[in-house]
């Protein structure tokens, strides 16, 4: 399958367009990751990923954990992070990347 963009516009064009219109805010929030997990769930970046700025990935984290927190819920999932140094965005999935040990030894 071909990669739907390199250039940083992925989502937009996934979305067709930014959230600027109503029905565009719509699809953006159809589309966004619930922040509260049900199974405790490893998130990775990769600190030089030109894709998905790990800022995305490290606020998305955040923003679960303070929800789990907030529920009250004592069985609300927790949420471990690993960020990859000099990691990019296919290097902490492709088994082949050195980074993707870093992944291994976490999930072992």
């Amino acid at each position: 399958a071909a990669r739907l963009s390199d250039e940083g516009d992925a989502i937009e064009r996934y979305l067709e367009g930014p959230p600027s219109t109503e029905a565009a805010r719509e699809r953006y929030a159809a589309a966004s990751l619930p922040t509260a997990l049900t199974t405790p769930t490893l998130l990775v970046t990769g600190k030089d990923d030109p894709d998905v700025p790990p800022r995305l990935v490290t606020d998305y984290a955040a923003r679960c954990e303070q929800d789990a927190a907030a529920s009250g819920d004592a069985d609300a999932a927790g949420v471990n992070l690993l960020e990859i140094p000099l990691a990019g965005h296919y290097d902490v999935v492709t088994a082949d990347a050195t980074p993707w040990l870093s992944v291994w030894q976490k999930t072992t």
